[in-house]
């Protein structure tokens, strides 16, 4: 413990005190262990006085530190007026409306969806599931991971050139022009929108080589708790022997994560997008590949995935006053019968009153 300067001048004062009283002790002849006799000499009576005092201020502090007990401040009877008033728990957090289930609801409507996870966002709640930990290829919604790190290693406004292996990847395309810069932005609106496996090629290898970028997705991907998730490209292809997996569950991790990003966010839910290069040579117009979004009003988002292994794949939110639904399928025959399917399922099977 360190002593401050008034502590340490009354120690000195503590200890000038006790010669003090042992000079007196030795003149008079009155021990100090004769404790009736204290009340006969005022001088020795003070001074002790002055002793406790002066001890309690240079100890107690010293206890306090050590044990709770002598710290004052600990007790709520003594000190009222030292402590903070206590937080009101839920004090200033909105409301958060949980979806009831409407009794003698119509049943689950039959889906070609190997796996379901249908969640009402707000609550954080599932409202229901079909093996939602089963691992199945992810598809193209590989491609929010690739956003989700892209935004950590890049500027929206940084530019990257278009290089020929990217231009020529074996996947959707924007058919984007080797040679050409296109700013992070506009590759976020291309890969995100219309699926364009050139732009999430050219994120993945524009800044750090590609082993380095899927290391951070897959990194990413256990800090989410996607416990059933791991990538080996950028793009959504299938893994040599299945390698490259998800589930509906971790789906929905990816998904809320990627909602979170108002930028993200914004771009899911875009019908169309124009994509030009930096200096405007090119430009060409991409219509968003979830054709649930002019569908289906109060649809927001947000990604669609194809492959031969993983079959149809959909990521989809519907957001309306206090609905927030979110429904993934994957391994579908019909991505879009299924979710619409799921969708009126669980509009005419739940309620949400505030």
């Amino acid at each position: 413990m360190k002593y401050s300067l008034v502590q340490k001048i009354e120690i000195w004062l503590l200890g000038r005190l006790v010669n003090v009283l042992w000079i007196i002790d030795i003149a008079t002849g009155y021990p100090l262990n004769q404790s009736v006799k204290f009340a006969a000499k005022p001088f020795v009576f003070v001074s002790l006085i002055l002793i406790g005092v002066l001890t309690y201020f240079i100890y107690v502090p010293f206890l306090s530190e050590r044990f709770s007990v002598f710290n004052l401040s600990n007790n709520p009877k003594i000190a009222l007026n030292s402590t903070p008033a206590p937080e009101v728990l839920g004090a200033g957090v909105p409301l958060v409306t949980i979806p009831t289930k409407i009794p003698d609801a119509m049943p689950f409507p039959e889906v070609s969806a190997k796996s379901v996870i249908v969640a009402d966002v707000n609550s954080n709640t599932i409202l229901h599931s079909i093996s939602p930990e089963k691992k199945l290829a992810s598809a193209s919604t590989t491609k929010l991971m690739t956003a989700l790190v892209s935004l950590n290693i890049y500027s929206l406004e940084d530019e990257l050139t278009m290089s020929k292996e990217c231009s020529e990847v074996e996947s959707t395309r924007a058919d984007l022009p080797p040679g050409e810069k296109f700013t992070v932005n506009t590759l976020l609106n291309a890969m995100l929108v219309y699926s364009a496996g050139d732009a999430a090629c050219l994120l993945g290898t524009g800044k750090i080589d590609s082993n380095e970028f899927l290391y951070l997705m897959n990194e990413m991907a256990y800090d989410l708790k996607m416990e059933n998730t791991f990538f080996t490209n950028t793009i959504g292809l299938d893994g040599l022997n299945g390698a490259q997996f998800s589930s509906a569950k971790d789906l929905y991790l990816l998904a809320r994560a990627t909602m979170a990003k108002p930028i993200l966010k914004e771009i899911v839910a875009k019908p169309q997008v124009t994509v030009s290069s930096a200096d405007g040579a090119f430009s060409t117009n991409l219509q968003n590949t979830n054709r649930l979004l002019a569908a289906i009003p109060n649809s927001v988002g947000i990604k669609t995935g194809t492959t031969q292994e993983a079959g149809e794949v959909l990521i989809y939110e519907y957001s309306k006053d206090t609905t927030d639904v979110m429904i993934i399928v994957m391994g579908s025959q019909d991505r879009f019968v299924d979710t619409t399917n799921i969708l009126d399922w669980t509009l005419h099977s739940y309620t949400w009153v505030n």
